[in-house]
């Protein structure tokens, strides 16, 4: 007699189990196709996050080229809805938000003066 699992899986993992198995089967039996599909996978996902960046860049653009900390922090929470809640329940935090900017070279914090530079406006202006 077989012995029973002592804490079986629920429906949905096992589905999760099964198609990484036939996704598993199918890199082993096409992989051609199944580069191929890859390739086009990243091109698609690399044409979205594309237009997500000049989306965010044409919004900042219509910010003032220099802010103090508060004006800055200000426009930030009024973007912020804008952005949707994310994957989380508490919703977008602005600092994610604000360091987003900064790494994607968006806005920059200039400690002599401490004001916010945006540098969207600059180079949408040529």
């Amino acid at each position: 007699m077989p012995r029973r699992n002592p804490k079986p899986i629920g429906r949905r993992l096992a589905a999760k189990y099964r198609f990484l198995r036939k996704w598993r089967r199918a890199w082993d039996n096409k992989p051609d196709q199944m580069e191929r599909a890859r390739q086009k996978n990243v091109l698609k996902a690399r044409d979205h996050y594309r237009d997500l960046k000049d989306n965010l860049r044409t919004h900042v653009s219509a910010w003032p080229a220099t802010m103090t900390s508060p004006e800055f922090i200000k426009l930030m929470m009024d973007t912020v809805p804008l952005l949707g809640k994310g994957r989380t329940r508490k919703g977008y935090n602005w600092r994610s938000f604000r360091a987003r900017l900064v790494r994607l070279g968006f806005c920059t914090f200039d400690p002599v003066t401490r004001k916010w530079t945006n540098t969207t406006a600059a180079t949408l202006a040529l």
